[in-house]
């Protein structure tokens, strides 16, 4: 047997290590918490996972820790564990390399188009790049070409021209970057024809910067047919800066005296604004002249318009800025706007060119898949101001060639001509909206008008509204073949209709439904009785004008009396019912019922009833009048629902004639909805030649351009006063208009029950 000490050092001989607990108790105090220990902070693989995706998507340790504590609100992982993941992460993506040589490589993918020039020091001088998204979107909307410099992005304190476009949703977004070492003209001009050559952008419309002169050179040489536009806000602040140093408040002593300041500033600057905003050269030049005479003790401010602004009034005046096509893009604001979104994304300046360039690659891809949706959604989300019953005069496709924006701007043109006329001060044309936007402005509209036609597609020539353009690239929309396809109709369910249309239990049979009492025999004359016992039939035909026209016979049976023989003969009342889209002539419809002749039963004498006298013409607009807040019967499918329909109305002992003729003096939404009571009543019970003349010249004033209106509501319900304030007591007209809707949908369904 081996001896434990030759056991020892046995092991030790083979390079095995041997752990001998000496003392089984701990030397220190126990920790206060398991976070004190770095054992604890390890990270699980879904921890792992979540560190590196919000890494890569720009996330701050704080919020990456937040998701953290979110996923499991006991883990241990605090922000230095993060900040340690992520310094890992960037060197894995580095492997060995230098934070330049890191992004040269990454630029060179086909992600990203770029081109660098250096120095004699192999130091990078110039550095363009631009994302494949951000060059599709540019070739897409090339029209406006703005460029603007924004300062600290970078941990060098280098200058970063920013370049953007303008959509065609009158949207902007980034079309590409370039850090210049200086701002030259030189610096400039090798920026702006790397963005032209790389990108293969065609010429834009109009070239807008902020009185840059170097790169105003640069444009001028690179881009020598396109016109160059100054921005206005620049513009009129550089001027007030100059007002401010001519009326200082520093120089009033009391309270009166700065507000005398103030007001001789804010003077200055309206007259200033009136000479910017003008609209021919020559109110321009009256203007200018008017201005430097009212100001001549004030020298130096005029000096400095005579030389610093007048020479380039061509570049920011509205009477040549209008000869352009800009589509309203005036100022460099959205640059400027863009410069904060893209600071958000940056989140400091203190990072090198490889964060900058990672942090705009996000800001790349969510341009264009913002710009994507709303391209689709505009394409398919109507808004309700652009519909065809708004906008006749506009073409029926037009809304599947021109973006939203266009039919915009037509619409308040629409609305100005609609104003002018109104106000009785239209204006000659000068051409500058359609220059300007390249869209129809409303002397045209009115010109479409007068010739009772549409607008043409030539009309919206410019490709920049189009979603499609005719020449060069657009942006196409991934194809949804089930676009189109609408909900089935609803169909009329079997039997009586019920109180909850949701439920899904079952109608009741016949042997299960109450079994009513025995009837009494009605009283002939009241439409309400008389249609308990009836039978529907329905008709229809198409009159000599062309119109469908429905005839529904009605059919009552009288019951027999006790010691009476049976009936041989049941009435017939035949009741016409229109079209909800008849829109003829009124000659072609008739507008009183006709009955069919009644033989009384065998053996029973004929009743002899007071024959009907209509009412007067003062009597039955009183009537209407009374009426004005009756729920209204627009279309009735159900005997059950029509008599509830006269009952509520208080019309069940009335003839049909005058129930008619109050149907259609009431009417404001139908096929009547022009009717006047007297016309109503001249149709049934009066002169029926007056009410066709009348008709027709209400036909034939209608404005082809505006929608059908309504307003002559006014004339058929116009009341008293003091009849107003029964109104809230009546039944709501709304729900009165559906239950009548309902009922006359249910009366034409029971044609096919009849046949079956």
């Amino acid at each position: 047997m081996k001896s434990k000490e030759a056991e020892q050092e046995e092991e030790l001989g083979n390079g095995q290590w041997r752990l001998e607990v000496t003392n089984r108790e701990h030397n220190h105090k126990p920790s206060l918490h398991a976070s004190a220990h770095p054992v604890y902070h390890r990270r699980t693989a879904e921890q792992t996972d979540t560190v590196r995706s919000m890494t890569r998507a720009g996330s701050r340790p704080t919020q990456i820790l937040t998701a953290l504590q979110q996923e499991n609100p006991d883990t241990l992982v605090t922000a230095k564990d993060i900040r340690t993941d992520r310094k890992k992460i960037k060197m894995e993506h580095m492997n060995g390399r230098s934070s330049i040589e890191t992004l040269l490589d990454d630029l060179s993918s086909s992600e990203w188009i770029y081109d660098v020039k250096r120095d004699s020091d192999n130091r990078i001088q110039y550095l363009f790049f631009a994302h494949q998204k951000q060059v599709e979107m540019q070739l897409a909307n090339p029209d406006v070409l703005m460029m603007d410099c924004t300062y600290r992005t970078n941990k060098y304190k280098v200058p970063l021209l920013h370049v953007l476009g303008c959509t065609n949703l009158q949207t902007f977004f980034s079309a590409g970057f370039c850090f210049l070492r200086n701002e030259t003209r030189q610096d400039y001009q090798w920026a702006v024809s790397a963005f032209l050559f790389k990108t293969r952008t065609p010429q834009p419309r109009v070239f807008i910067s902020d009185h840059e002169d170097a790169l105003k050179s640069a444009a001028s040489r690179l881009l020598p047919r396109v016109p160059q536009l100054l921005c206005v806000w620049h513009i009129n602040k550089n001027v007030q800066t100059k007002a401010q140093l001519e009326w200082r408040n520093a120089d009033a002593k009391t309270k009166e005296e700065k507000q005398a300041m103030s007001d001789k500033r804010s003077e200055f600057m309206g007259r200033w604004v009136q000479i910017v905003y003008s609209k021919t050269e020559a109110e321009f030049e009256s203007k200018w002249e008017a201005l430097r005479t009212d100001y001549e003790s004030q020298p130096t401010l005029c000096e400095y318009l005579q030389q610093n602004q007048y020479p380039f009034r061509h570049e920011w005046a509205r009477p040549w800025t209008s000869r352009h096509r800009h589509y309203n893009t005036t100022t460099t604001s959205p640059i400027e706007g863009m410069h904060k979104v893209l600071k958000d994304y940056l989140m400091t300046s203190r990072g090198d060119f490889l964060r900058v360039v990672e942090r705009i690659g996000h800001l790349a891809l969510n341009q264009y898949s913002k710009y994507r949706t709303e391209l689709a959604s505009s394409k398919t989300r109507l808004k309700f101001e652009h519909n065809l019953e708004k906008m006749p005069f506009l073409l029926p496709d037009i809304h599947d060639v021109v973006t939203p924006p266009a039919i915009e701007h037509v619409r308040k043109q629409e609305e100005l001509r609609q104003q002018h006329l109104k106000e009785h001060r239209l204006r000659p044309c000068t051409g500058y909206f359609e220059m300007t936007y390249g869209l129809p402005c409303y002397h045209t509209l009115q010109a479409m008008k007068d010739t009772g036609s549409s607008l043409w597609m030539s009309h919206f020539d410019d490709d920049h509204w189009r979603y499609q353009r005719r020449d060069g690239h657009s942006i196409t929309v991934p194809p949804r073949p089930n676009q189109y396809i609408l909900e089935p109709l609803s169909i009329q369910s079997r039997g009586p209709p019920r109180r909850n249309e949701a439920s899904t239990r079952r109608g009741p049979s016949a042997f299960e439904r109450r079994v009513p009492a025995t009837a009494t025999q009605p009283q002939s004359g009241a439409l309400a009785q008389v249609m308990q016992h009836i039978e529907t039939t329905t008709h229809t035909s198409i009159s000599t004008a062309g119109i469908p026209v429905t005839t529904v016979s009605v059919s009552i049976s009288t019951p027999a009396m006790a010691g009476s023989s049976p009936p041989h003969a049941s009435p017939t009342h035949g009741i016409q019912l229109f079209s909800p889209m008849d829109s003829s002539s009124p000659e072609s419809r008739p507008c009183s019922p006709t009955h069919a002749s009644t033989t009384p039963p065998d053996g029973a004498p004929a009743s002899q009833q007071p024959a009907w006298q209509p009412p007067s013409l003062e009597d039955f607009e009183a009537d209407i009048r009374r009426r004005r807040f009756d729920p209204m019967l627009q279309r009735c499918q159900h005997p059950v629902e029509l008599a509830d329909f006269l009952r509520d109305s208080r019309q069940e002992d009335d003839p049909h004639e005058l129930v008619l003729a109050r149907e259609m003096a009431l009417d404001t939404t139908g096929i009547f909805a022009d009717c006047t009571p007297r016309m109503a009543w001249n149709c049934h019970f009066g002169d029926r030649e007056a009410f066709h003349a009348e008709r027709h010249r209400r036909t034939r004033a209608r404005n082809p351009f505006e929608a059908h209106s309504t307003s002559t509501e006014h004339l058929k319900r116009a009341a008293p006063e003091e009849e107003a304030q029964d109104a809230p007591n009546r039944p709501s007209k709304r729900v009165a208009a559906e239950k009548a809707s309902n009922a006359w949908t249910a009366l034409l369904g029971r044609k096919g029950q009849r046949r079956t």
